[in-house]
Protein backbone atom coordinates (compact mmCIF):
# COMPACT_ATOMS: atom_id res chain seq x y z
CA UNK A 1 0.00 0.00 0.00
CA UNK A 2 2.75 2.58 0.68
CA UNK A 3 4.28 1.83 -2.56
CA UNK A 4 1.20 2.72 -4.10
CA UNK A 5 1.07 5.51 -2.69
CA UNK A 6 4.61 6.38 -2.96
CA UNK A 7 4.24 5.61 -6.82
CA UNK A 8 0.93 8.09 -7.01
CA UNK A 9 3.09 10.95 -5.66
CA UNK A 10 5.98 10.25 -7.96
CA UNK A 11 3.51 10.64 -11.16
CA UNK A 12 1.54 13.77 -9.30
CA UNK A 13 4.65 15.95 -8.26
CA UNK A 14 5.92 16.33 -11.40
CA UNK A 15 2.73 17.15 -13.33
CA UNK A 16 1.79 19.72 -10.69
CA UNK A 17 5.66 21.56 -11.43
CA UNK A 18 4.59 21.63 -14.61
CA UNK A 19 1.08 23.29 -13.63
CA UNK A 20 3.13 25.62 -11.62
CA UNK A 21 5.14 26.77 -13.79
CA UNK A 22 2.95 27.29 -17.01
CA UNK A 23 1.06 29.60 -14.41
CA UNK A 24 3.73 31.38 -12.95
CA UNK A 25 4.56 32.34 -16.75
CA UNK A 26 1.53 34.35 -17.31
CA UNK A 27 0.73 37.37 -16.41
CA UNK A 28 -2.31 39.70 -16.17
CA UNK A 29 -3.09 43.08 -17.74
CA UNK A 30 -6.03 44.40 -16.68
CA UNK A 31 -7.58 48.31 -16.66
CA UNK A 32 -10.65 50.90 -17.26
CA UNK A 33 -11.69 52.76 -20.14
CA UNK A 34 -13.82 55.53 -19.07
CA UNK A 35 -15.22 59.03 -19.83
CA UNK A 36 -13.22 61.86 -18.72
CA UNK A 37 -15.23 64.61 -18.99
CA UNK A 38 -12.53 66.90 -17.28
CA UNK A 39 -9.88 65.60 -19.51
CA UNK A 40 -7.29 65.35 -16.57
CA UNK A 41 -6.78 61.33 -17.27
CA UNK A 42 -7.79 59.97 -13.76
CA UNK A 43 -11.23 58.09 -13.17
CA UNK A 44 -13.14 60.49 -10.82
CA UNK A 45 -16.28 59.39 -8.81
CA UNK A 46 -18.84 61.14 -11.35
CA UNK A 47 -17.19 59.62 -14.73
CA UNK A 48 -18.54 56.58 -15.28
CA UNK A 49 -16.93 53.65 -17.47
CA UNK A 50 -17.86 52.87 -20.85
CA UNK A 51 -19.16 49.50 -21.64
CA UNK A 52 -18.87 47.47 -25.07
CA UNK A 53 -15.37 49.48 -25.86
CA UNK A 54 -13.13 46.62 -27.67
CA UNK A 55 -9.40 46.48 -27.31
CA UNK A 56 -6.38 44.84 -28.94
CA UNK A 57 -3.42 43.22 -27.29
CA UNK A 58 -0.48 42.61 -29.19
CA UNK A 59 2.56 40.96 -27.98
CA UNK A 60 4.84 37.53 -28.42
CA UNK A 61 3.77 37.49 -32.08
CA UNK A 62 -0.51 37.01 -31.04
CA UNK A 63 -3.09 39.08 -30.85
CA UNK A 64 -5.90 39.21 -28.45
CA UNK A 65 -8.98 40.96 -28.35
CA UNK A 66 -10.59 42.35 -25.10
CA UNK A 67 -13.96 44.01 -24.58
CA UNK A 68 -14.92 46.19 -21.59
CA UNK A 69 -18.15 44.69 -18.80
CA UNK A 70 -20.84 46.88 -17.92
CA UNK A 71 -18.51 49.26 -15.77
CA UNK A 72 -15.77 49.69 -18.29
CA UNK A 73 -13.15 47.47 -17.02
CA UNK A 74 -11.40 45.10 -19.29
CA UNK A 75 -8.64 41.86 -17.79
CA UNK A 76 -7.08 39.77 -19.64
CA UNK A 77 -4.73 36.67 -18.82
CA UNK A 78 -1.40 36.79 -21.32
CA UNK A 79 2.38 35.24 -21.69
CA UNK A 80 4.76 37.46 -20.43
CA UNK A 81 6.12 39.67 -22.04
CA UNK A 82 5.72 43.03 -23.74
CA UNK A 83 2.33 43.98 -24.85
CA UNK A 84 1.03 46.91 -26.68
CA UNK A 85 -2.59 47.76 -25.52
CA UNK A 86 -5.06 49.57 -28.34
CA UNK A 87 -8.58 50.79 -28.01
CA UNK A 88 -11.17 50.95 -30.84
CA UNK A 89 -12.04 54.54 -31.64
CA UNK A 90 -15.66 55.22 -30.93
CA UNK A 91 -17.90 57.65 -32.48
CA UNK A 92 -17.82 61.44 -31.14
CA UNK A 93 -15.10 60.71 -28.38
CA UNK A 94 -11.49 61.09 -28.53
CA UNK A 95 -8.91 59.95 -26.22
CA UNK A 96 -7.43 61.84 -23.87
CA UNK A 97 -3.63 61.29 -23.82
CA UNK A 98 -1.96 58.50 -25.83
CA UNK A 99 -3.60 56.72 -28.24
CA UNK A 100 -1.89 53.04 -27.04
CA UNK A 101 0.18 51.96 -24.15
CA UNK A 102 2.78 49.40 -23.27
CA UNK A 103 2.99 47.31 -20.67
CA UNK A 104 6.03 45.01 -19.96
CA UNK A 105 5.05 41.76 -17.52
CA UNK A 106 7.71 39.66 -15.87
CA UNK A 107 8.58 37.60 -13.07
CA UNK A 108 8.61 38.20 -10.44
CA UNK A 109 7.28 41.42 -9.41
CA UNK A 110 6.00 42.45 -12.71
CA UNK A 111 3.34 39.91 -13.15
CA UNK A 112 0.33 42.22 -13.06
CA UNK A 113 -0.16 45.66 -15.27
CA UNK A 114 -3.38 47.99 -14.95
CA UNK A 115 -3.95 50.59 -17.55
CA UNK A 116 -6.47 53.56 -17.79
CA UNK A 117 -8.00 55.25 -21.45
CA UNK A 118 -10.03 58.13 -21.17
CA UNK A 119 -12.26 59.30 -23.72
CA UNK A 120 -13.52 62.69 -23.99
CA UNK A 121 -16.89 64.04 -25.94
CA UNK A 122 -15.76 65.88 -29.53
CA UNK A 123 -16.66 69.67 -29.11
CA UNK A 124 -18.99 70.85 -32.00
CA UNK A 125 -19.42 74.01 -32.92
CA UNK A 126 -22.35 75.13 -34.50
CA UNK A 127 -21.36 77.07 -38.28
CA UNK A 128 -25.08 78.06 -38.41
CA UNK A 129 -25.05 81.65 -38.62
CA UNK A 130 -28.75 83.39 -38.08
CA UNK A 131 -29.62 86.24 -40.57
CA UNK A 132 -29.30 89.62 -39.41
CA UNK A 133 -33.05 91.02 -38.60
CA UNK A 134 -33.49 94.38 -40.38
CA UNK A 135 -36.06 97.29 -39.29
CA UNK A 136 -38.74 97.57 -42.34
CA UNK A 137 -38.09 101.34 -41.83
CA UNK A 138 -34.56 101.24 -42.44
CA UNK A 139 -35.45 98.56 -45.68
CA UNK A 140 -38.53 101.33 -46.78
CA UNK A 141 -36.08 104.53 -46.46
CA UNK A 142 -32.98 102.84 -48.10
CA UNK A 143 -35.46 101.33 -51.28
CA UNK A 144 -36.87 104.93 -51.60
CA UNK A 145 -33.31 106.78 -51.69
CA UNK A 146 -32.83 104.04 -54.22
CA UNK A 147 -35.48 104.21 -56.43
CA UNK A 148 -35.36 108.42 -57.49
CA UNK A 149 -31.85 109.63 -56.29
CA UNK A 150 -31.95 112.75 -58.26
CA UNK A 151 -35.32 113.66 -56.35
CA UNK A 152 -33.83 114.89 -53.50
CA UNK A 153 -31.10 117.03 -54.80
CA UNK A 154 -33.76 118.46 -57.68
CA UNK A 155 -36.03 119.89 -54.09
CA UNK A 156 -32.90 121.20 -52.31
CA UNK A 157 -31.31 122.86 -55.39
CA UNK A 158 -34.58 124.19 -57.69
CA UNK A 159 -33.38 125.58 -61.28
CA UNK A 160 -33.96 129.19 -61.47
CA UNK A 161 -35.17 130.19 -64.77
CA UNK A 162 -33.89 133.51 -66.45
CA UNK A 163 -36.45 135.81 -67.44
CA UNK A 164 -33.82 137.56 -69.83
CA UNK A 165 -32.74 134.12 -71.72
CA UNK A 166 -36.01 133.25 -72.28
CA UNK A 167 -36.74 136.95 -73.79
CA UNK A 168 -33.60 136.11 -76.32
CA UNK A 169 -34.49 132.90 -77.16
CA UNK A 170 -37.76 133.86 -78.15
CA UNK A 171 -36.38 136.62 -80.05
CA UNK A 172 -34.30 134.58 -81.88
CA UNK A 173 -36.93 132.10 -82.87
CA UNK A 174 -38.29 134.59 -84.16
CA UNK A 175 -36.37 135.89 -86.36
CA UNK A 176 -35.20 132.71 -88.10
CA UNK A 177 -39.03 132.26 -88.81
CA UNK A 178 -38.88 135.54 -90.42
CA UNK A 179 -41.98 137.17 -88.97
CA UNK A 180 -40.54 139.88 -86.98
CA UNK A 181 -37.67 141.95 -87.03
CA UNK A 182 -35.69 143.66 -83.58
CA UNK A 183 -33.59 147.25 -83.78
CA UNK A 184 -31.55 146.80 -81.08
CA UNK A 185 -31.01 150.72 -80.86
CA UNK A 186 -34.32 151.49 -80.02
CA UNK A 187 -35.82 148.06 -78.69
CA UNK A 188 -39.31 148.30 -81.30
CA UNK A 189 -40.26 145.72 -83.59
CA UNK A 190 -41.63 146.64 -86.58
CA UNK A 191 -43.18 143.63 -88.97
CA UNK A 192 -40.79 143.32 -92.31
CA UNK A 193 -43.06 144.63 -94.89
CA UNK A 194 -43.80 147.83 -93.31
CA UNK A 195 -40.29 148.79 -92.98
CA UNK A 196 -40.04 147.40 -96.57
CA UNK A 197 -42.99 150.20 -97.30
CA UNK A 198 -41.30 152.78 -95.39
CA UNK A 199 -37.63 152.64 -96.92
CA UNK A 200 -39.59 152.59 -100.22
CA UNK A 201 -41.89 155.54 -99.37
CA UNK A 202 -38.57 157.42 -98.21
CA UNK A 203 -37.09 156.67 -101.74
CA UNK A 204 -40.24 158.33 -103.34
CA UNK A 205 -39.81 161.07 -101.36
CA UNK A 206 -36.10 161.60 -101.91
CA UNK A 207 -36.24 161.12 -105.75
CA UNK A 208 -39.63 163.32 -105.77
CA UNK A 209 -37.64 166.23 -103.60
CA UNK A 210 -35.01 165.87 -106.13
CA UNK A 211 -37.19 166.21 -109.33
CA UNK A 212 -39.13 169.03 -107.41
CA UNK A 213 -35.83 171.27 -107.14
CA UNK A 214 -35.01 170.24 -111.13
CA UNK A 215 -38.10 171.32 -111.61
CA UNK A 216 -38.01 174.66 -109.59
CA UNK A 217 -34.13 175.26 -110.85
CA UNK A 218 -35.08 174.60 -114.79
CA UNK A 219 -37.49 177.56 -114.07
CA UNK A 220 -35.54 179.87 -112.94
CA UNK A 221 -33.17 179.82 -115.40
CA UNK A 222 -35.90 180.68 -117.87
Amino acid sequence: MTTLILGILALAVPSIGVIAQELAEEGIIAGRIFLDSNGDGIPDPDEAGIPEVTLLAEGQGVQITIQTDQNGDFSVQVPLGTWTIVPHLLDEYELVGPETQEVILAQPENMEAYILFGYKAIETIDETVDDPVVPEETEDNSEEELEDPGTSDEAENPEIEDPAEDDIEDDIEEQDEGRINILPESGAIFPRPMIAFVILLVFLLGLGLVLLSAFISGRQLK
